[in-house]
């Protein structure tokens, strides 16, 4: 990663970045369910499909809950699935809270992510600090795979944003945890932090 100087944007990536993701108790509550193909899917990483087709908006929530269905060949409820799929969402530290709102006073803030309808939903409310404060507000705009129907790491959905918001990828920072995702970035002439673990872009940003 360049020199902060420059940068006059920074666009974060949503799970690990920004919100902590719980996989294992996802896994286990598709499997509480009953449901072991879906807890499979997630626990070999797989965005074939059922997922990939939700991730990019083309399936609705009920549709998505009808393959489950469909693919486990079990009568769960949507308040189940939902339930479970869900359960992934953990919280947004309020540590990171306050490093947006510092971050904020000196850049314009995006988010990009491969995300889905339910999961946003989730994620939503997580952006307030413990003073009641809405963090999200602070983002100049938010950009979900889901509504536009694009997914990282696309070279489509990183120009997507640049010709929404008219910034400069060579004064953008792109923060993923994911490499071929920073990696498509960088291609495009953003700069980028490969954080894997979602823990260390508060420390190099704010030093």
């Amino acid at each position: 990663m360049d020199s902060q100087s420059k940068v006059k944007n920074i666009i974060f990536d949503l799970g690990c970045i920004l919100v902590e993701l719980h996989p294992q108790r996802c896994i286990n509550s598709f499997r509480s369910l009953g449901a072991e193909p879906v807890a499979k899917y997630i626990e070999t990483h797989q965005t074939r499909d059922l997922f990939y087709h939700i991730e990019v908006g083309k399936i609705t929530n009920s549709a998505f809950c009808e393959a489950v269905r469909e693919l486990t060949e079990l009568p769960l409820k949507d308040e189940e699935i939902e339930g479970a799929w869900n359960s992934l969402i953990g919280t947004i530290p309020e540590h990171k809270l306050q490093a947006i709102k510092e971050l904020a006073k000196t850049h314009q803030l995006f988010i990009l992510s491969n995300t889905n309808a339910m999961h946003w939903a989730c994620c939503e409310p997580l952006f307030t600090t413990e003073k009641g404060e809405n963090v999200l507000q602070l983002f100049q705009d938010v950009f979900l795979s889901n509504e536009l129907q694009l997914i990282k790491p696309s070279a489509e959905i990183f120009q997507e944003v640049v010709k929404r918001t008219g910034i400069k990828p060579k004064e953008t920072l792109f923060i993923d945890d994911l490499q071929p995702n920073c990696d498509a970035a960088c291609q495009l002439g953003f700069k980028v932090l490969h954080d894997p673990k979602g823990t260390i872009w508060t420390q190099k940003l704010l030093k």
